[in-house]
């Protein structure tokens, strides 16, 4: 989590602890795991649609 968190917060410019909530609300919408959720991140998934 804490890889994908550091991906978000530097491919949008956002803080660690911003980029943390963020991943832990989208796991929680879809209701999904979010370490499910740190593995699309790491994959390539940026949330480009849900950070604008």
């Amino acid at each position: 989590m804490h890889i994908a968190c550091g991906i978000l917060a530097a491919h949008h410019g956002i803080s660690v602890e911003e980029a943390m909530v963020r991943l832990r609300a989208r796991a929680f919408s879809r209701q999904r795991r979010i370490t499910d959720i740190a593995r699309e991140v790491i994959g390539g998934d940026r949330f480009e649609h849900d950070l604008s």
